[in-house]
């Protein structure tokens, strides 16, 4: 990976992704990190160009957003293979993932199948947002997530039940075969175990969610991420409790 700079993006015969260096957040993959993972399922390659999270706030957000390599002074960016400097890159998150998902076949041919993508993805906003409020809050707001029928139980069903809904296969969110919503609901799902740990009684009690889980944790490429952000959630972990 490289670190970020303020030099021209170089035309590149692969892709690139720019998000924040979060290896100092206990394994988090953040919001940007279901590109990653689509990215390391689908066997694209691709290079990092990682962003300090304090510097972002500094000054390179308003950098990148004055420059228009991010109008919306968002990341994760994404620059397709090929670009010039002079090409801006993809932006939002779910945009790209549409839009990468659609490059590799598997966005756009179904119409009920990309419903079923774009609900499982909607849904997993709200899960996000409660995530996010608890790990970067206090043990009070951790508490209430972790229990609270409101909040990490919720979510959990919720995502349990879409699952059920629109998935055919234990490996795969909607569907028989892989989504741009495997990667996001994966994301979410990681980085809920990374703040608050494997819980088997949520696991059990979503046996849907727990399998999926495994699964997706089961590729090579992505248990090769996930060891090296967090090696003790994934030796024996997920598979003890899914």
């Amino acid at each position: 990976m490289e670190a970020a700079t303020s030099s021209p993006h170089a035309a590149s015969d692969v892709l690139k992704l720019k998000y924040f260096d979060l290896s100092g957040f206990g394994g988090l993959s953040g919001r940007g990190g279901s590109v990653r993972f689509f990215l390391l399922a689908n066997g694209i390659p691709f290079t990092e160009e990682v962003v300090d999270w304090a510097g972002w706030g500094a000054g390179l957000k308003q950098e990148a957003m004055a420059s228009g390599e991010s109008p919306t002074g968002h990341l994760p960016l994404v620059y397709l293979p090929g670009s010039s400097s002079s090409s801006p890159p993809l932006l939002e998150t779910f945009a790209i993932l549409r839009r990468l998902a659609k490059r590799d076949g598997q966005y756009g041919s179904d119409e009920e199948r990309d419903y079923a993508a774009d609900v499982a993805a909607d849904a997993t906003v709200e899960f996000r947002s409660a995530l996010l409020d608890s790990a970067f809050g206090g043990p009070d707001a951790k508490l209430s997530y972790t229990t609270s029928p409101d909040k990490r139980p919720h979510f959990y069903s919720v995502m349990e039940a879409l699952l059920q809904r629109f998935g055919s296969s234990s490996s795969h969110a909607v569907g028989s075969s892989a989504s741009f919503a495997d990667a996001v609901v994966f994301a979410v799902l990681w980085d809920d175990v990374a703040v608050h740990g494997h819980d088997e009684a949520l696991w059990g009690s979503n046996p849907r969610l727990a399998g999926f889980f495994r699964a997706y944790l089961a590729q090579p490429a992505v248990l090769g991420w996930c060891k090296g952000a967090r090696p003790d959630l994934c030796d024996g972990a997920a598979a003890a409790h899914a």
